[in-house]
């Protein structure tokens, strides 16, 4: 990773508002964000000596009120999606955020995406109306169960048309803490310094006291891994509007690009995705995540039975990329030949359950 980051690439679009939105910004500030809040895992590790060592390795940090599973964990080879919630007061379940953000770790195409949310844009909750998006962490607490991250995540999925597979909660006032410990830094390199090495024990309190995640620490190891490895060129820093939320088609086609799937693209495989539920738009919205992805939807419609539980996949011949990666993100872990001649006219047919819908929204 580069040392200083002067400014953001901007691609080649003749789309004038969207250039808007891509304005110029400190990508410094918020890379180092990240990257103190990694650096704090590594911290854990090696401050609490062998005893500790399995149950950090599984689970480093405590986890969120309300939080999710992941389906399975990164191997650092495809698309992650991080979702970045900062509270002023991390013991706080209902503190508005003072920031929303997605991290996108696209490995297939070396890139390195943050796009940040504009907490004021209200969306809709079942059963709860519409509500910004700064208060929806604090609105999924107050609900028995409790899920605030849960509900956050669905939210941002369903707004942005991307699948999130994992989440850091931070608190404010440790980042804060964090950036004075560290002093002046500006390469994720040097945060591994031997010079640095011994405020890890500090750093590893701070990360107790003031970080949430899902995420093991392999994970994050390997998110690091990824991250000093990124180009500047491939680092960019996406600020939405309010209007660009509402122009999906447009905000589509540029999310496209950045968390493009190259592996699942290039494989070329037509896919049809069908609805086993009774629940309106389950196929339309499936549809748009693997679009996004850089899939080849040729069709979307109900399916044969619309009392479905769970989901489950249709192909020939399983153990594909592209099944792998369908089968994460919707969740699905069955699959069978095809039968019928709907079946027969796409590579792949995902068919969705109530537990898809449930997942989704």
């Amino acid at each position: 990773m580069a040392r200083k980051y002067r400014r953001i690439r901007r691609p080649k679009t003749s789309d004038t508002s969207w250039k808007s939105l891509k304005r110029r910004f400190k990508i410094k500030k918020r890379l180092r964000r990240f990257s103190l809040t990694l650096l704090v895992v590594f911290s854990v590790l090696l401050t609490l000596g062998v005893l500790y060592v399995w149950h950090y390795f599984t689970r480093p940090f405590a986890r969120a009120a309300g939080t999710f599973e992941s389906g399975s964990s990164w191997t650092g080879t495809a698309l992650l999606n991080l979702l970045w919630l900062e509270v002023g007061e991390i013991g706080s379940e209902t503190e508005p955020l003072a920031n929303l953000s997605v991290i996108i770790l696209n490995p297939t195409l070396g890139r390195f995406t943050a796009i940040n949310l504009p907490l004021d844009y209200k969306v809709y909750l079942p059963s709860q109306g519409k509500h910004p998006l700064r208060t929806i962490y604090g609105v999924g607490n107050l609900l028995d169960p409790k899920h605030g991250i849960e509900l956050t995540a669905k939210s941002v999925s369903y707004l942005l048309g991307i699948p999130i597979d994992g989440y850091l909660l931070v608190g404010s006032e440790g980042l804060q803490q964090l950036n004075q410990l560290s002093g002046d830094i500006e390469n994720l390199k040097d945060y591994l310094s031997i010079k640095n090495i011994t405020l890890l024990p500090q750093a590893a309190a701070l990360g107790h006291k003031y970080l949430r995640t899902n995420l093991s620490l392999s994970e994050l190891g390997r998110i690091i891994y990824f991250i000093r490895g990124v180009r500047t060129d491939k680092i960019e820093i996406l600020i939405l509007d309010p209007k660009d939320l509402r122009d999906q088609d447009t905000l589509d086609q540029h999310l496209s690009l950045l968390m493009k799937d190259k592996i699942l693209a290039e494989e070329r495989l037509k896919i049809q995705i069908l609805n086993g539920t009774l629940k309106p738009g389950l196929a339309s919205f499936a549809a748009r995540l693997v679009r996004n992805m850089g899939g080849e939807v040729i069709r979307i419609g109900n399916y044969e039975r619309q009392d479905l539980t769970k989901g489950f996949l249709v192909l020939d011949e399983s153990g594909g990329y592209t099944a792998r990666r369908l089968a994460h993100v919707f969740g699905v872990v069955d699959s069978r030949s095809p039968k019928s001649t709907t079946e027969k006219r796409a590579d792949i047919t995902v068919i969705l359950g109530l537990e898809d819908y449930q997942k989704i929204f």
